[in-house]
C-alpha cells in the first residue's frame, strides 16, 4: 500500500496539474542534475500528494550527492536561476507565436519551454527545501548552541528582492503622489498586474484595483520609511551573523538564501508565463469548442489538436472541482464526487495550535479564514489571516492583516518571507489551522513561542 506524503493544498486547473505531473515524471534530471522521476501522485480536495517512499528516495539522493560534491547544491541553484531566466526570455516567443496557426507541435513547443521550471516546483523543491533548511539549522546549532535558532531566523532571507516585494514598495511610493494616482495605478497594473494570477487561475489586477489599494494606504510616507528601515535592518542582522561564520559555513548559508529567493522567483516566472499564455488559451477555446481549455489536461489538448476534433463542453464541470490519480506518466481525472480517494478525517476540537515562528511578535485579533483565492477579497484591515499557504496574489490581504497563520510552509516559504518584509507576526506549519479556526474567532498569536490560542 502506498503511503502518501501529506501534500500541499493548492487550487489549480487540470492543465496546471497535468504539467506538474509531466514535469516531475520526465524533467527532474534537467534542473537537478540527477536521474530521478516521481512516478506517483494524487490530487483530492485541492491537496496534491506524492509517494512518501519516493520523497525519501529523492531526499537521500540529494544528501548523497551533497556529501560527494561540495558544489552540488550551488550547481542546482545556478541551474534554477538559468532556467527561470530562460523561461522569462522565452515568454516573448510565446507572445509572438502565430497563435491562429496553433498546431499540436507548436503547442507542445510552447509548453516544453516551461517544463524545467515546472520541475522545480512540488515535489522536488519541497524535498530540497527540507534538506537545505535542516542542513543550515544543524550547522548553526552545532556552532552556536541555543543561539542557533535565533541566528537561523536572521539569515533566512532572500539573496535579493523578489518581484512581489518590489511591487509592495512601488505601491507605497505611488501613494506619496495622490495627484498622480490614476497614472501610477495604470503603470502598476501594466507592470505587476499578472501577480494576481496563480496556477493558471485568476485574472490580472486592474488599474482600478491598484487605485483602491494605493488610496487605502494610511500615512504613506511613514509606511514607506518603516518598510525600508525593516529591510535595511534584516540585511544588517544577516550580515552580522555571516561575519561569525567560517567560509565553508557561509557558503551553505548563501545557498539557503539563494533558495529562499528562487522559491518565489520560479513561481513568479510560471505566473508570468501563464499570463503570456492567455491569448493562446483563447485560440484553444475556439479550436476545441470549450469555454476554458485550461480545464483540459496537457494530453487531452495534444490529442484534440492532433485529431483536429472538438471537445465535449461537459468537461467544464471540472470547474466545480476534480480529483486525479497519476502513475507512470498516465493521468486519470476523477469527478470531485468520486469517493475512491476519500480518506477519513477525525473531527477536530483544538484550543491551541502550534507551529513554527517565521516572524516574531504577539497580537490578539479576529480571524479571517481564506481557503480559496476568491475569498481573498473578504480580508479586512486589522484582522488575522488564516490560510493554507500564501502566494503573491495575497498581496492586498497581507497588507491589511496584523498577523499570518498558515497550515503549511517552512522558513523559506512565501508567508515567512513576506511576514518578515512587512514586520508582522507569523506562524507557519500548524497543519490544521484552516480546519480548526473559523471567521470571527478571537485568537492570540504568540510568534515568540509558536502558539495560537483561541480566546473565544
Amino acid at each position: 500500500m502506498i503511503q502518501w506524503n501529506s501534500g500541499v493544498v493548492r487550487e489549480q486547473t487540470p492543465l496546471w496539474s497535468s504539467l506538474i505531473c509531466r514535469s516531475m515524471y520526465e524533467f527532474v534530471s534537467e534542473p537537478f542534475s540527477v536521474t530521478f522521476s516521481f512516478t506517483k501522485g494524487r490530487f483530492i480536495e485541492n491537496r496534491m500528494c506524492i509517494d512518501q517512499k519516493e520523497v525519501d528516495e529523492f531526499y537521500n539522493l540529494i544528501q548523497k550527492n551533497d556529501k560527494e560534491d561540495s558544489n552540488f547544491l550551488h550547481g542546482i541553484l545556478e541551474e534554477y536561476d538559468q532556467q527561470v531566466s530562460k523561461l522569462i526570455e522565452n515568454c516573448v516567443k510565446v507572445e509572438k507565436l502565430k497563435k491562429f496557426n496553433l498546431t499540436m507541435s507548436s503547442f507542445k513547443e510552447v509548453i516544453d519551454i516551461s517544463m524545467p521550471v515546472f520541475a522545480q516546483t512540488m515535489p522536488t523543491a519541497y524535498v530540497l527545501d527540507q534538506y537545505m533548511e535542516k542542513k543550515v539549522r544543524d550547522l548553526l546549532e552545532k556552532e552556536f548552541k541555543e543561539k542557533g535558532e535565533e541566528y537561523f531566523h536572521k539569515i533566512a532571507i532572500p539573496s535579493k528582492k523578489n518581484i512581489s516585494t518590489i511591487e509592495i514598495e512601488e505601491v507605497l511610493k505611488s501613494a506619496l503622489e495622490p495627484e498622480e494616482i490614476k497614472q501610477k495605478s495604470e503603470y502598476l497594473a501594466k507592470k505587476y498586474g499578472w501577480l494576481n494570477m496563480r496556477h493558471f487561475k485568476g485574472t490580472a489586477f486592474t488599474q482600478k484595483e491598484y487605485e483602491r489599494r494605493v488610496l487605502g494606504i494610511k500615512e504613506p510616507k511613514k509606511a514607506l520609511r518603516e518598510y525600508k528601515e525593516k529591510e535595511k535592518q534584516r540585511r544588517k542582522d544577516a550580515d552580522e551573523v555571516m561575519k561569525l561564520m567560517k567560509e565553508k559555513e557561509r557558503r551553505s548559508i548563501e545557498n539557503l538564501q539563494k533558495l529562499v529567493y528562487m522559491r518565489t522567483a520560479k513561481k513568479d516566472a510560471l505566473t508570468y508565463y501563464g499570463y503570456c499564455l492567455l491569448p493562446i488559451r483563447e485560440v484553444l477555446n475556439k479550436k476545441l469548442g470549450v469555454e476554458d481549455a485550461y480545464y483540459l489536461t496537457y494530453w487531452e489538448i495534444l490529442e484534440a489538436l492532433q485529431k483536429k476534433t472538438k471537445m465535449d463542453n461537459k468537461i467544464m464541470k471540472r470547474r466545480d472541482g476534480y480529483n486525479y490519480l497519476f502513475e507512470n506518466g498516465k493521468m486519470r481525472i476523477l469527478d470531485k464526487d468520486d469517493k475512491s480517494l476519500e480518506e477519513k478525517e477525525e473531527s477536530l476540537s483544538v484550543k491551541e495550535l502550534k507551529g513554527m515562528c517565521a516572524s516574531k511578535g504577539k497580537v490578539r485579533g479576529e480571524v479571517v479564514v481564506i481557503r480559496k483565492r476568491e475569498e481573498i477579497a473578504k480580508m479586512k484591515y486589522g484582522k488575522i489571516i488564516v490560510t493554507t499557504m500564501t502566494t503573491p496574489d495575497f498581496g492586498i490581504a497581507l497588507a491589511k492583516c496584523i498577523a499570518i497563520i498558515t497550515d503549511e510552509g517552512g522558513i523559506t516559504c512565501h508567508a515567512a518571507i513576506i511576514s518578515r518584509e512587512l514586520g508582522k507576526p507569523c506562524i507557519i506549519g500548524t497543519k490544521i489551522a484552516t480546519k480548526v479556526l473559523k471567521d470571527g474567532d478571537l485568537v492570540e498569536v504568540d510568534a515568540e513561542k509558536g502558539t495560537v490560542k483561541k480566546i473565544k
